[in-house]
């Protein structure tokens, strides 16, 4: 039975006044739909449709502008796509845009338009075009660029900055207890405040491209400390040079030396100046403009005097130190001189100073005495004093965000930690992990719906090659590396004994190793090149986790004086949630700070649980035909899971025609548990007898109404026992005493045995924790689940 399908598009690009487009009376519409598809995961795919025709009616010829017709006047850009929506029988179907392609003229008369419906999710390219990080608003993240507020961002904990001072040098070789000049504990070799290049959580970047297209970005992974804890160094040029903000010279009071055509505004601090006319023996001459700098509090300070001549910059001056008079403009005084004129300066530390403005007219006095021409300078003018004024430096992250578009940056996230982004709306936009994304699926029996006639089972064309690989860096430590393993940091490639073609997740980022010194917890980077020469290098955009802080030992020099750091927070690929380390890198290579391989990599905790449900020996693709009743069609989500008699599927692709309700199925397998145990790699997560909060992200399945948490051990704690949506849980477990898993002696002390090692309780070394989690559907049956968590000693 031919089902009733209606097309709505807004009249006007973001208008929201929709009008319904008139079909053909037969018209098939197929829609294909992929999220990911085994023939390249690293790509996310959107609804969208094969090009179809509609009819040129009087009503379309409306809604399309009469397209065919060049000569008709409009306002309506062609090539803009506008907001549209699809139902069935009434029923919301998909919401997204439309494209008008072409249309036929036949026999001089317009007949049809082509169409093309896409899913929202292109509206985000759309939106990002060519634009670059560097182009959007990070005002509200702005920091004050000064010694003590690096320090501070380097070595605290107590505030979640969200810009942070890695330890990575641009300029110059580290050492550390050689007591060279190059050691960074002693005086003599510290680091210096505006060595350091800024990094900005990753997380901020995505709220500024909400806030610069109006989107919202939605998902619990987005407020996980694995992606909270994700930076993004910001270096585009070998100098951290970034300035304060400039401030126009605050002019208080004059005190001329002649009457001439000088008014300062001292409200605007603007001055106007005027043609100064000479008589008699003076000759024109030339203006000159001054500026005194004194009782700078910071000498070494470079600051700059901006000179603006009825609005235009005309000039800028340089200058250092204190109690030094600069020039900072002059210009030939003509008789067409009428000016506005004020300064700004800017400097690249914090100064407080005080100033002042001096403009003068420097003329010649001639006249012949004897038999000889004399010629004598005069001057006149007026000083001009200003307020004490203080410059705050701030790190400008625009100036030095990396060369990147945003396109390239969003998706390149997104291939990071394998994440899916689909549509809630026009302007909502859910991210999570792609293992959550299935986890959250329904579970559909359609063996009903089945035609069996046309049931295929292919073999998987599985990959030959396996590779997850990084930008190539210029760092001489990355050099080093890649000569001695021929593989560069972090990146994973395997070659199997299947005939398919590659596979090959490149991100578009560099993976900066990082340097500890030996005995002790600190470890540093470098962006500088092969030796000898060790030259500074602009990196490719980097990624970097902030583990969490540690104990360590250099000297540091906030522009005046020279301190001893003794925590920091370091940079590189480790991060720690909940006892557990996470990295960075795809492989799991030996973390630099822990010195130990990271078991949980980017591979194993985002891509290798569907590589491995695709690589099951047992795995085939099935393609199957059915005919979907309208309430099927229309709540079929492509993480939903269907069952086929005796067997599970994920789907990994979709085309249907929405007309008639015949829908075609490509079909993986599904050997996962229903509800993976994604929330730590599948792995229990760990406290000490200590105690503390474990983060636990607890998802909801499509079809469950509730699900609440409990623990039958005696003092866990929950922030919320009850959810209804995804949530992170923080779960408290209590502290137990530190001889709580070894026996005891009447006098308070271990037992040992003869070879002195402790008698353990029945407890062993350490006891599990579980948390159970009580889900309850829609039809009201309910599910459990367990999260271990193991205590040890």
């Amino acid at each position: 039975m031919k089902r009733f399908v209606q097309i709505y598009i807004e009249g006007v690009p973001d208008s929201n006044d929709y009008a319904q487009i008139e079909l053909f009376d037969e018209q098939a519409i197929d829609l294909s739909m992929s999220v990911q598809n085994i023939a390249d995961i690293s790509k996310t795919f959107t609804d969208f449709t094969k090009s179809f025709t509609v009819p040129a009616s009087p009503i379309n010829n409306a809604i399309f502008k009469h397209f065919y017709n060049t000569d008709v006047d409009t306002t309506l850009q062609h090539g803009v796509k506008r907001n549209a929506y699809i139902e069935i029988e009434q029923t919301p179907f998909r919401s997204g845009r439309i494209q008008i392609e072409d249309s036929s003229v036949v026999n001089g008369k317009v007949s049809s338009y082509m169409i093309t419906f896409y899913g929202n999710l292109t509206s985000l390219k759309d939106m990002f075009g060519v634009l670059k990080l560097k182009d959007l608003d990070y005002s509200d993240f702005t920091s004050p660029f000064t010694g003590d507020e690096v320090k501070d961002r380097i070595s605290l904990d107590a505030t979640d900055y969200d810009i942070r001072y890695p330890l990575i040098s641009s300029n110059r070789l580290w050492s550390y207890g050689d007591s060279t000049a190059t050691d960074i504990n002693t005086t003599g070799g510290h680091i210096l405040y505006n060595e350091l290049f800024p990094a900005i959580k990753v997380i901020r970047i995505f709220d500024a491209i909400e806030s610069m297209f109006g989107v919202n970005f939605s998902g619990i992974f987005l407020a996980n400390k694995k992606f909270t804890n994700c930076f993004l160094y910001c270096k585009n040029k070998d100098v951290n040079d970034s300035f304060n903000q400039s401030q126009i010279m605050d002019i208080t009071s004059g005190s001329p030396y002649d009457d001439i055509n000088i008014t300062p505004n001292y409200t605007t601090n603007i001055i106007n100046l005027q043609y100064l006319e000479v008589y008699g023996n003076y000759t024109t001459g030339s203006w000159n403009i001054k500026v005194k700098m004194f009782n700078v509090s910071n000498l070494a300070a470079n600051y700059y005097f901006d000179v603006y001549v009825d609005g235009l910059l005309v000039h800028t001056g340089h200058g250092t130190g204190t109690d030094a008079e600069y020039l900072v403009w002059s210009f030939d005084n003509n008789p067409s001189l009428n000016s506005d004129i004020y300064i700004l300066i800017r400097a690249d530390l914090s100064i407080t100073f005080d100033s002042y403005i001096l403009i003068r007219a420097d003329l010649i006095y001639s006249e012949t005495i004897g038999a000889v021409d004399v010629y004598t300078p005069y001057n006149t003018g007026q000083y001009i004093y200003c307020a004490t004024q203080t410059l705050s430096a701030n790190t400008d992250i625009n100036s030095i965000m990396p060369d990147m578009t945003i396109a390239d940056f969003f998706s390149g996230v997104l291939k990071e930690f394998n994440l899916t982004c689909y549509a809630l709306s026009l302007d909502t936009f859910q991210i999570e992990p792609l293992e959550d994304w299935y986890n959250k699926g329904k579970v559909h029996d359609i063996t009903t719906y089945t035609t069996t006639e046309s049931i295929i089972i292919e073999r998987i064309k599985l990959f030959k090659t396996i590779s997850f690989t990084h930008a190539d860096s210029e760092s001489f430590l990355n050099k080093k590396y890649f000569e001695l393993n021929s593989l560069k940091y972090g990146d994973v490639k395997t070659a199997t004994t299947f005939d398919g073609a590659d596979f090959a997740i490149t991100v578009p980022f560099e993976n900066l190793i990082m340097q500890k010194f030996t005995g002790t917890d600190l470890q540093v980077g470098y962006c500088l090149t092969k030796e000898p020469d060790y030259k500074p290098y602009i990196p490719k955009p980097i990624l970097l986790y902030m583990y969490d802080k540690q104990n360590c030992s250099f000297k540091f020099n906030n522009g005046i004086t020279t301190t001893t750091v003794s925590t920091y927070m370091p940079f590189g690929q480790d991060m720690k949630l909940s006892g557990i380390n996470y990295s960075l890198n795809f492989g799991n290579d030996n973390s630099s700070l822990l010195l130990e391989p990271i078991e949980n990599s980017l591979y194993k905790i985002y891509y290798e649980p569907y590589l491995l449900n695709l690589f099951n020996n047992k795995n085939r693709l099935t393609k199957v035909k059915c005919v979907f009743p309208l309430s099927l069609i229309t709540k079929l989500k492509l993480n939903d899971r269907l069952i086929i008699r005796d067997k599970r599927y994920i789907i990994n692709e979709i085309k249907s025609d929405i007309t008639k309700g015949i829908v075609d199925l490509v079909l993986l397998n599904d050997f996962r548990s229903i509800r993976s145990k994604t929330w730590s790699g599948g792995k229990p997560f760990k406290t000490d007898y200590l105690g503390g909060v474990i983060v636990i992200g607890v998802l909801m399945k499509g079809g469950t109404k509730s699900c609440v948490l409990s623990s039958t051990t005696a003092g866990v704690t929950f922030s919320i026992s009850t959810i209804y949506a995804d949530t992170d849980v923080n779960v408290t477990i209590p502290a137990v005493a530190a001889n709580y898993f070894s026996l005891i002696g009447e006098d308070n002390s271990k037992l040992i045995d003869e070879t002195h090692v402790n008698l353990r309780s029945e407890l062993g070394d350490s006891q599990v924790i579980s948390i159970d989690l009580l889900y309850t559907n829609d039809d009201d049956t309910t599910e459990t689940l367990s999260i271990p968590i193991i205590q040890t000693r």
